[in-house]
């Protein structure tokens, strides 16, 4: 388990949708200084193994951490270190997810297959909830959450895997195919899951060895078991039962990078989101071919996937968006291509439905795109070829999840923004997702409604 698996693990953070801390690190004693957020760690101990990740010497094996302090400087950039609301938070198609500085999973937005998973008998039932509603059963120590098209997952430490929303082709992973309004545990392996990754209609989960896991839809090959055949609980990935660092599920495809950096993607691949050069789906992991460099973290979207590669630079492969190569963009990219502008200092990546989002280095949030629904957040509805600066994110931002039509973030010290779409729409039946109490469409980041 790499140290920022740990430290997002530790501050509850979905390290698979959205890795929001720099791998740079400086190794003193038992202090290892993260620099993207900015964060320094203190182990009980000193890690007796590492493993290389591009240039990097990170930590192999699982270390208590003793404390986590937010109070170093980045050279050059402005930085805050209180405690906030919020320490991550994942966009889907048409709600949103979050998890509290305190360990709480609260949704938010389309509720209609009770995606949003809410306590409470009329926030249960409601069609749509306008704004942060506690996640029922769930206890205070959820280290991963996922929003999909119509259902969510989350994983707590002390009571594993639960997803909750609709149900066909068994999405819930509960072995039934029913649905439910409620939150239901999910049929897990023995071995302990440490992220969730949820696309558009099926899962996965990374386990603490390495191995991955996926269910649900399976009819263009998302599940990764070889067959077509739609699982009902978690199935292990073929070739993929150790040795797995990060993964993500997309629209209909999942991808997975292994400890040396290698990427394997798996499922639809009418718009090349595979990466291997056709557009034949896949049953099983199959190699990216053109990347350059290791990769150390990934973002599957609806249609395109975006990787950020042992030198800090950004590279997306697939269909949308199809912008971010300048004015020759075409459609469908064959290979990995760099991003302008993106090429090196970038700690975060993201990719939504036809739009994608990263975090520089220091701690800017930068968009391209679709933006038609105004989910660049630049105050237009222009479409962006090139990455765009999110307007008042231009640092602290420590978390990002590009949606459906809509774009969430975090800025220390914990506060969440949301801009898009936030109604009835192309991208989505549900109201609310932005989560700040109303269902108006918003062209900048508007911050998210907070329990008094």
């Amino acid at each position: 388990m790499s140290i920022a698996r740990r430290v997002c693990l530790a501050l509850g953070i979905d390290s698979m949708h959205m890795l929001s801390l720099n791998r740079k690190s400086v190794e003193k004693s038992n202090v290892i200084t993260l620099f993207a957020a900015p964060l320094r760690i203190e182990y009980a101990r000193e890690p007796s193994s590492w493993i290389a990740v591009g240039r990097y010497r990170l930590p192999i094996e699982p270390v208590a951490v003793l404390a986590i302090v937010s109070a170093i400087s980045t050279s050059g950039c402005s930085q805050d270190s209180a405690v906030g609301e919020f320490a991550m938070l994942t966009a889907g198609e048409s709600h949103t997810c979050a998890i509290s500085s305190t360990g709480q999973a609260t949704c938010w937005g389309n509720n209609q297959f009770g995606q949003v998973g809410a306590s409470g008998l009329i926030a249960r039932n409601s069609k749509s909830v306008l704004s942060p509603a506690i996640v029922a059963v769930i206890p205070r120590d959820v280290v991963s959450i996922s929003a999909g098209s119509i259902h969510t997952c989350a994983i707590s430490t002390a009571a594993g895997t639960h997803c909750w929303g609709y149900n066909a082709f068994g999405l819930l992973g509960d072995g039934t195919t029913a649905n439910r309004r409620g939150v239901v545990r999910v049929i897990e392996p023995q071995l302990q899951a440490t992220s969730v990754s949820v696309g558009n209609g099926h899962a996965c989960i990374l386990t603490s060895n390495g191995a991955v896991y996926c269910w649900g839809r399976n009819k263009s090959g998302a599940v990764g078991d070889g067959s077509k055949d739609d699982r009902i609980v978690p199935t292990p990935v073929v070739g993929l039962s150790s040795g797995v660092v990060a993964m993500s599920a997309g629209g209909r495809i999942s991808c997975a990078v292994t400890k040396a950096g290698n990427v394997l993607c798996w499922g639809h691949n009418y718009n090349q989101c595979i990466g291997d050069g056709t557009r034949i789906d896949r049953l099983v992991p199959t190699p990216v071919v053109g990347l350059e460099l290791p990769v150390v973290a990934i973002s599957a979207g609806e249609a395109s996937v975006c990787a950020i590669t042992s030198n800090q630079g950004v590279v997306c492969w697939g269909g949308y968006p199809r912008f971010g190569s300048g004015a020759d963009a075409v459609d469908e990219r064959l290979a990995p291509k760099p991003i302008p502008w993106l090429e090196t200092g970038v700690i975060a990546v993201s990719s939504g439905n036809g739009h994608a989002c990263a975090i520089t280095d220091c701690s800017a949030l930068k968009c391209w795109g679709y933006n038609q629904l105004g989910q660049l957040g630049d105050g237009t509805e222009m479409d962006r070829e090139y990455p765009t600066q999110v307007m008042g994110l231009e640092s602290n931002v420590i978390a990002v999840s590009a949606g459906s039509g809509h774009t969430c973030a975090v800025r220390a010290p914990g506060t969440a923004l949301c801009w898009g779409s936030n109604g009835d729409g192309r991208f989505g039946r549900g109201v609310g997702r932005l989560g700040d109490g109303t269902s108006l469409q918003r062209f900048v980041p508007t911050p998210v409604q907070v329990s008094p």
